[in-house]
């Protein structure tokens, strides 16, 4: 019984399944492939961006360190 009533579900949702053709399949492996190369090209994007705010970051603390740090030295002392 318990067999029966598996198969009468599968063969439900089998039922409920459309057949999709070769040219559909193509279609969607070509929609996967460019939503896949969209977010790694995003994702360099954003890689640079951050790159670059770490590169303006390491700047401004450079400049920090070397202009401001030995003034505040030289007076304390």
């Amino acid at each position: 019984m318990l067999r029966g009533m598996m198969l009468c579900g599968f063969l439900g949702v089998m039922h409920g399944v459309d057949v999709m053709s070769a040219s559909d399949v193509s279609m969607m492996c070509g929609l996967f492939m460019r939503a896949v190369f969209m977010m790694l090209g995003c994702f360099n994007v954003v890689a640079r961006g951050m790159l670059v705010v770490l590169g303006c970051f390491l700047m401004v603390f450079c400049t920090f360190v070397f202009g401001h740090v030995p003034d505040l030295l030289s007076r304390g002392a």
